[in-house]
Protein backbone atom coordinates (compact mmCIF):
# COMPACT_ATOMS: atom_id res chain seq x y z
CA UNK A 1 0.00 0.00 0.00
CA UNK A 2 1.33 3.49 -0.30
CA UNK A 3 1.81 6.41 1.12
CA UNK A 4 -1.32 8.02 -1.29
CA UNK A 5 -3.47 4.81 -0.71
CA UNK A 6 -3.09 5.15 2.91
CA UNK A 7 -3.48 8.65 3.49
CA UNK A 8 -6.40 8.97 1.60
CA UNK A 9 -8.02 5.72 3.52
CA UNK A 10 -7.13 7.15 7.12
CA UNK A 11 -7.95 10.65 6.10
CA UNK A 12 -10.71 12.30 8.75
CA UNK A 13 -12.66 13.20 5.66
CA UNK A 14 -12.98 9.18 5.05
CA UNK A 15 -13.49 8.45 8.25
CA UNK A 16 -16.22 10.96 8.65
CA UNK A 17 -17.80 9.93 5.03
CA UNK A 18 -20.09 7.43 6.25
CA UNK A 19 -21.72 9.50 9.10
CA UNK A 20 -22.25 12.32 6.45
CA UNK A 21 -23.76 9.73 3.90
CA UNK A 22 -26.28 8.47 6.57
CA UNK A 23 -27.37 11.84 7.78
CA UNK A 24 -28.00 12.33 4.13
CA UNK A 25 -30.17 9.21 3.62
CA UNK A 26 -32.15 10.20 6.50
CA UNK A 27 -32.50 14.26 5.39
CA UNK A 28 -33.32 12.47 1.97
CA UNK A 29 -36.19 10.34 3.32
CA UNK A 30 -37.62 13.00 5.66
CA UNK A 31 -38.22 15.05 2.70
CA UNK A 32 -39.71 11.87 0.86
CA UNK A 33 -42.20 10.80 3.03
CA UNK A 34 -45.13 12.68 5.17
CA UNK A 35 -46.00 11.43 8.07
CA UNK A 36 -42.48 11.52 8.90
CA UNK A 37 -42.50 15.17 8.05
CA UNK A 38 -45.96 15.14 9.73
CA UNK A 39 -44.17 13.38 13.04
CA UNK A 40 -41.25 16.40 12.55
CA UNK A 41 -43.58 18.83 12.85
CA UNK A 42 -45.71 17.33 15.69
CA UNK A 43 -42.43 17.96 17.53
CA UNK A 44 -41.40 21.09 16.68
CA UNK A 45 -44.67 22.50 17.73
CA UNK A 46 -44.46 20.51 21.02
CA UNK A 47 -40.33 21.80 21.81
CA UNK A 48 -42.09 25.61 20.55
CA UNK A 49 -44.49 25.36 23.02
CA UNK A 50 -42.29 23.95 25.69
CA UNK A 51 -39.49 26.43 25.55
CA UNK A 52 -41.34 29.89 23.51
CA UNK A 53 -45.28 29.38 24.71
CA UNK A 54 -46.01 33.03 23.65
CA UNK A 55 -45.22 32.30 19.96
CA UNK A 56 -48.38 30.19 19.62
CA UNK A 57 -50.62 32.44 22.09
CA UNK A 58 -50.65 35.44 22.86
CA UNK A 59 -53.63 34.64 25.66
CA UNK A 60 -53.03 34.70 29.29
CA UNK A 61 -53.23 31.52 30.72
CA UNK A 62 -53.96 32.59 34.18
CA UNK A 63 -56.43 35.77 33.86
CA UNK A 64 -59.89 35.24 32.35
CA UNK A 65 -62.68 37.28 30.72
CA UNK A 66 -66.03 37.51 31.44
CA UNK A 67 -67.16 35.25 28.46
CA UNK A 68 -67.15 32.45 30.23
CA UNK A 69 -67.89 28.73 28.75
CA UNK A 70 -67.54 30.04 25.30
CA UNK A 71 -67.09 27.30 22.00
CA UNK A 72 -64.27 27.63 20.02
CA UNK A 73 -63.90 30.65 18.03
CA UNK A 74 -61.64 33.18 16.66
CA UNK A 75 -59.65 34.51 19.56
CA UNK A 76 -59.78 31.08 21.52
CA UNK A 77 -59.33 27.79 19.38
CA UNK A 78 -60.24 26.14 22.43
CA UNK A 79 -62.94 27.86 24.07
CA UNK A 80 -62.78 28.81 27.44
CA UNK A 81 -63.50 27.73 31.12
CA UNK A 82 -66.14 28.33 33.73
CA UNK A 83 -63.41 31.24 34.55
CA UNK A 84 -63.17 32.79 31.19
CA UNK A 85 -59.72 31.68 30.89
CA UNK A 86 -58.46 30.24 27.44
CA UNK A 87 -58.11 26.80 27.55
CA UNK A 88 -55.83 26.79 24.03
CA UNK A 89 -53.24 29.31 26.01
CA UNK A 90 -53.85 26.60 29.48
CA UNK A 91 -52.64 23.89 27.26
CA UNK A 92 -49.82 25.65 25.45
CA UNK A 93 -48.26 27.24 28.95
CA UNK A 94 -49.13 23.93 30.69
CA UNK A 95 -46.99 21.96 27.99
CA UNK A 96 -43.93 23.40 29.08
CA UNK A 97 -44.04 21.96 32.03
CA UNK A 98 -45.14 18.53 31.21
CA UNK A 99 -42.45 18.62 28.41
CA UNK A 100 -39.50 19.21 30.34
CA UNK A 101 -40.67 17.09 33.27
CA UNK A 102 -40.54 14.12 30.85
CA UNK A 103 -37.11 15.06 29.48
CA UNK A 104 -35.94 15.29 32.62
CA UNK A 105 -37.49 12.09 33.98
CA UNK A 106 -36.04 10.14 30.92
CA UNK A 107 -32.15 11.59 30.94
CA UNK A 108 -32.78 10.37 34.64
CA UNK A 109 -33.78 7.08 34.27
CA UNK A 110 -31.44 6.85 30.98
CA UNK A 111 -28.32 7.53 32.69
CA UNK A 112 -28.66 5.84 35.55
CA UNK A 113 -30.08 2.43 34.21
CA UNK A 114 -28.11 2.50 31.19
CA UNK A 115 -25.12 2.99 33.07
CA UNK A 116 -25.74 -0.07 35.51
CA UNK A 117 -26.80 -2.21 32.58
CA UNK A 118 -23.64 -1.29 31.00
CA UNK A 119 -21.43 -2.24 34.11
CA UNK A 120 -23.07 -5.20 34.45
CA UNK A 121 -23.25 -6.66 30.55
CA UNK A 122 -19.29 -5.87 30.28
CA UNK A 123 -17.75 -6.58 33.22
CA UNK A 124 -20.14 -9.88 34.52
CA UNK A 125 -19.25 -11.53 37.54
CA UNK A 126 -20.08 -10.40 40.75
CA UNK A 127 -21.02 -6.93 39.51
CA UNK A 128 -23.63 -8.56 37.24
CA UNK A 129 -25.00 -10.50 40.23
CA UNK A 130 -25.21 -7.06 42.88
CA UNK A 131 -26.73 -5.30 40.08
CA UNK A 132 -29.13 -7.94 38.76
CA UNK A 133 -30.64 -8.53 42.14
CA UNK A 134 -30.90 -4.59 43.02
CA UNK A 135 -33.18 -4.83 39.43
CA UNK A 136 -34.96 -7.68 40.32
CA UNK A 137 -35.66 -5.89 43.81
CA UNK A 138 -37.01 -2.81 41.77
CA UNK A 139 -39.24 -4.46 39.42
CA UNK A 140 -41.08 -6.22 42.27
CA UNK A 141 -41.88 -3.31 43.75
CA UNK A 142 -44.45 -1.13 41.47
CA UNK A 143 -42.76 1.98 39.85
CA UNK A 144 -45.85 4.14 41.57
CA UNK A 145 -44.94 3.10 44.69
CA UNK A 146 -41.14 3.89 44.06
CA UNK A 147 -42.16 7.05 43.20
CA UNK A 148 -43.65 8.19 45.50
CA UNK A 149 -41.20 7.23 48.32
CA UNK A 150 -38.71 9.35 46.73
CA UNK A 151 -41.30 11.85 46.65
CA UNK A 152 -41.89 12.00 50.41
CA UNK A 153 -37.93 11.93 50.59
CA UNK A 154 -37.25 15.05 48.01
CA UNK A 155 -40.78 17.09 48.70
CA UNK A 156 -43.17 17.75 46.18
CA UNK A 157 -42.30 19.69 43.05
CA UNK A 158 -42.51 18.94 39.16
CA UNK A 159 -38.62 18.44 39.34
CA UNK A 160 -38.74 15.95 41.90
CA UNK A 161 -41.56 14.24 40.56
CA UNK A 162 -39.22 13.83 37.24
CA UNK A 163 -36.63 12.43 39.30
CA UNK A 164 -38.59 9.72 41.72
CA UNK A 165 -40.42 8.64 37.74
CA UNK A 166 -37.03 8.34 36.35
CA UNK A 167 -35.25 6.41 38.92
CA UNK A 168 -38.66 3.92 38.90
CA UNK A 169 -37.56 3.39 35.29
CA UNK A 170 -34.20 2.98 35.93
CA UNK A 171 -34.87 -1.06 36.36
CA UNK A 172 -36.21 -1.15 33.07
CA UNK A 173 -33.74 0.41 31.44
CA UNK A 174 -30.44 -1.34 33.23
CA UNK A 175 -32.26 -4.69 31.99
CA UNK A 176 -32.63 -3.91 28.59
CA UNK A 177 -29.05 -2.31 28.23
CA UNK A 178 -27.11 -5.21 29.81
CA UNK A 179 -29.02 -7.67 27.03
CA UNK A 180 -28.01 -5.39 24.40
CA UNK A 181 -24.54 -6.04 25.68
CA UNK A 182 -24.46 -9.30 26.08
CA UNK A 183 -25.70 -9.32 22.50
CA UNK A 184 -23.58 -6.98 20.76
CA UNK A 185 -20.50 -9.00 22.81
CA UNK A 186 -21.59 -12.52 21.20
CA UNK A 187 -21.56 -10.87 17.98
CA UNK A 188 -18.76 -11.97 14.59
CA UNK A 189 -17.40 -8.28 14.06
CA UNK A 190 -17.13 -7.81 17.86
CA UNK A 191 -14.79 -10.74 18.10
CA UNK A 192 -12.76 -10.19 14.76
CA UNK A 193 -12.08 -6.84 15.82
CA UNK A 194 -10.50 -8.39 18.79
CA UNK A 195 -8.81 -10.72 17.12
CA UNK A 196 -7.48 -7.95 15.00
CA UNK A 197 -6.47 -6.06 18.14
CA UNK A 198 -4.49 -9.11 19.40
CA UNK A 199 -3.06 -9.59 16.42
CA UNK A 200 -1.73 -6.38 15.31
CA UNK A 201 -0.16 -6.35 19.47
CA UNK A 202 -3.01 -4.84 21.06
CA UNK A 203 -1.54 -1.26 20.46
CA UNK A 204 -4.30 0.87 20.65
CA UNK A 205 -6.75 1.30 23.63
CA UNK A 206 -10.39 0.24 23.22
CA UNK A 207 -11.19 4.72 23.02
CA UNK A 208 -8.82 4.67 20.84
CA UNK A 209 -10.28 2.49 18.55
CA UNK A 210 -13.82 3.34 18.95
CA UNK A 211 -12.75 6.96 17.82
CA UNK A 212 -11.39 5.36 14.61
CA UNK A 213 -14.11 3.48 13.69
CA UNK A 214 -17.38 4.71 15.29
CA UNK A 215 -18.24 5.64 11.51
CA UNK A 216 -18.67 2.06 10.53
CA UNK A 217 -21.55 1.75 7.87
CA UNK A 218 -23.20 -1.90 9.57
CA UNK A 219 -24.66 -0.10 11.46
CA UNK A 220 -28.24 0.67 9.50
CA UNK A 221 -30.55 0.19 12.08
CA UNK A 222 -29.12 3.11 14.76
CA UNK A 223 -32.38 5.59 14.67
CA UNK A 224 -34.05 2.92 15.88
CA UNK A 225 -31.78 1.06 18.36
CA UNK A 226 -31.41 3.93 20.85
CA UNK A 227 -28.87 1.49 23.14
CA UNK A 228 -26.70 1.37 20.30
CA UNK A 229 -24.59 3.85 22.22
CA UNK A 230 -24.26 1.65 25.00
CA UNK A 231 -22.06 -0.35 23.05
CA UNK A 232 -19.66 2.62 22.09
CA UNK A 233 -19.12 3.56 25.75
CA UNK A 234 -18.09 0.22 26.04
CA UNK A 235 -15.41 0.30 24.14
CA UNK A 236 -16.46 -2.49 21.44
CA UNK A 237 -13.86 -2.42 18.75
CA UNK A 238 -15.73 -1.37 15.78
CA UNK A 239 -14.89 -2.38 11.89
CA UNK A 240 -13.58 0.62 9.73
CA UNK A 241 -15.55 2.41 7.46
CA UNK A 242 -15.94 0.32 4.29
CA UNK A 243 -15.74 -2.95 5.26
CA UNK A 244 -17.91 -5.69 6.07
CA UNK A 245 -17.42 -8.26 8.99
CA UNK A 246 -19.99 -10.67 10.25
CA UNK A 247 -22.89 -12.56 8.70
CA UNK A 248 -23.44 -10.06 6.18
CA UNK A 249 -19.91 -11.09 4.25
CA UNK A 250 -20.76 -14.49 2.61
CA UNK A 251 -17.30 -14.37 1.02
CA UNK A 252 -14.57 -15.14 3.02
CA UNK A 253 -12.44 -12.55 5.21
CA UNK A 254 -8.77 -11.68 5.44
CA UNK A 255 -6.64 -10.18 7.61
CA UNK A 256 -5.12 -6.88 5.72
CA UNK A 257 -1.63 -5.60 6.38
CA UNK A 258 -3.31 -2.98 8.58
CA UNK A 259 -4.65 -5.75 11.25
CA UNK A 260 -8.15 -5.43 10.21
CA UNK A 261 -10.33 -7.79 8.93
CA UNK A 262 -12.64 -6.91 5.48
CA UNK A 263 -13.34 -8.05 1.84
CA UNK A 264 -10.91 -8.54 -0.20
CA UNK A 265 -11.45 -5.79 -2.08
CA UNK A 266 -9.09 -6.71 -5.44
CA UNK A 267 -12.36 -7.34 -7.41
CA UNK A 268 -10.87 -11.32 -7.60
CA UNK A 269 -13.81 -12.21 -5.81
CA UNK A 270 -16.11 -10.63 -8.59
CA UNK A 271 -14.21 -12.13 -11.34
CA UNK A 272 -14.77 -15.27 -10.31
CA UNK A 273 -18.29 -14.64 -9.92
CA UNK A 274 -18.89 -13.33 -13.24
CA UNK A 275 -17.04 -16.78 -14.54
CA UNK A 276 -19.06 -18.75 -12.80
CA UNK A 277 -22.58 -17.07 -13.93
CA UNK A 278 -21.09 -16.84 -17.76
CA UNK A 279 -20.38 -20.66 -17.60
CA UNK A 280 -23.91 -21.40 -16.11
CA UNK A 281 -25.61 -19.47 -18.79
CA UNK A 282 -23.57 -21.50 -21.10
CA UNK A 283 -24.56 -24.68 -19.59
CA UNK A 284 -27.83 -24.15 -20.11
CA UNK A 285 -27.71 -22.76 -23.53
CA UNK A 286 -26.05 -26.73 -24.29
CA UNK A 287 -28.99 -28.31 -22.60
CA UNK A 288 -31.79 -26.15 -24.87
CA UNK A 289 -29.67 -26.70 -27.86
CA UNK A 290 -30.13 -30.59 -27.81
Amino acid sequence: MTHHDFTSQDSPASLARPGLTRATGLARRALTRPFLQLSWAIAALLLLAAFVPGRITVNDPLFGELDRLLPPVGDHLFGTDNFGRDLFARVVFGAQETVKAVIIAVLVGLLLGSTLGLVAGWYGGLADDAIMQLVDVLLSVPTLMIALAIIAVLGFGTVNLAIAVGIGSVASFARVMRGEILRRRAADWIEASAFCAVASGADRAPAQCLRSHRGSGHDRGRLVDPFDFGAQLSGFWRARPGTRMGPADRHGARLPRHGLVGRDHSGAGSGNQRNRAQHHRGSIAERGAE
